[in-house]
């Protein structure tokens, strides 16, 4: 009698938690698509534990209802194969739903399953309900219905696998028609091409770099225009000065002045923000070549060294501070 209850506590609490199991797996899954992409990866991620969880608890449900006696009819190898047939099917709906375009009904055919399969534990476990799974109509309707739940996932697997591929093939077909722009566009580049069309050609990167690189060298006029790009804004002259072959004229070292004042006050204001220093020597790290290259050169450059100190002093000691100063000091030694 003591184990006859004890059975019964435990069959119950097994029901109960592979319910709120399921519940929380629905929501789960309706509530994917209103995520960002980041948060349907976690989501999914979440998924899949909750998945194995509730199948696991399935399983410990039809093993206890077989302790009340055989299963009816062929469903023992039913069980067997379509317990982990739907678990595959729940974790291939979990993944296709980190997609926004995925049907959202599919929640239904995947929730169906383990209901059905809590539905039969159930009947199983209670004798008066026992006689209502044992003719062979109901075993098919039951595992019938599982077996086209389960399966429905892996058609629109298949869809969207094509789609993935024909959306792919599109993006090769696009790429190459951009590269094959690309260097025609390259190829009719000549000595009287103006700088700012070879700078495309010049940057890391770029499978013509070294071709475009020493077009540019050969450009009789690169030295007017690349203080006039830089004048404008164009920080690619600085983050390839040291390639370009040019002369660190006065009006050269006035617009770096210029651009490398604007460009410390973008991210020096607000002094308060504590993540400012960091980012300011990550985003400085580009244009220390040019740097070096004025201070060989003795560019007059002697104000946006202060003005990278001035902003390092303002903060607390870090191994930023610590390697902006360093580096400053380095740079003034050179100009000297």
């Amino acid at each position: 009698m003591r184990k006859s209850t004890s059975m019964n506590v435990l069959f119950i609490v097994l029901l109960v938690l592979a319910s709120l199991l399921l519940l929380t797996q629905v929501a789960n899954l309706l509530s994917m698509h209103a995520s960002d992409p980041f948060g349907r990866g976690m989501s999914q991620a979440f998924g899949a534990f909750l998945s194995i969880g509730l199948w696991v608890l399935l399983a410990g449900l039809c093993a206890l209802a077989r302790t009340k006696g055989a299963f009816p009819s062929f469903s023992g190898w039913a069980v067997l194969v379509l317990l982990p047939a739907s678990l595959a099917a729940m974790l291939v709906t979990n993944s296709l739903f980190q997609s926004t375009l995925s049907p959202r009904w599919l929640v239904i055919p995947v929730a169906a399953p383990p209901v059905l399969l809590t539905f039969f534990a159930i009947a199983l476990w209670v004798p008066a309900l026992r006689s209502g799974v044992l003719s062979f109509e109901m075993n098919c309707a039951v595992w019938g219905a599982v077996l086209l739940m389960a399966a429905l996932p892996w058609f629109f697997v298949r869809k969207q696998s094509r789609e993935n591929a024909g959306y792919a093939a599109e993006l090769d077909m696009q790429r190459q028609t951009e590269d094959q722009t690309r260097h025609e566009r390259f190829v009719k580049l000549n000595s009287n091409s103006p700088l700012a069309e070879w700078l495309e050609f010049a940057e890391w990167g770029s499978d013509v770099r070294d071709q475009a690189l020493a077009g540019i060298r050969q450009l009789p006029h690169r030295q007017s225009e690349a203080e006039s790009l830089l004048a404008k804004g164009t920080g690619v002259i600085l983050e390839l000065l040291p390639v370009l072959d040019l002369e660190a004229t006065p009006a050269l070292c006035l617009h770096a002045r210029n651009f490398f004042r604007d460009f410390v006050k973008s991210f020096a204001e607000p002094e308060e923000n504590p993540n400012s220093l960091a980012f300011a020597a990550h985003r400085l790290e580009r244009y220390a070549p040019a740097l070096t290259w004025f201070c060989l050169r003795h560019g007059d450059i002697a104000e946006v060294l202060d003005s990278i100190e001035g902003f390092a002093r303002r903060h607390p000691d870090s191994p930023e501070r610590m390697g902006l100063l360093s580096e400053t000091e380095k740079l003034r030694q050179l100009s000297r």
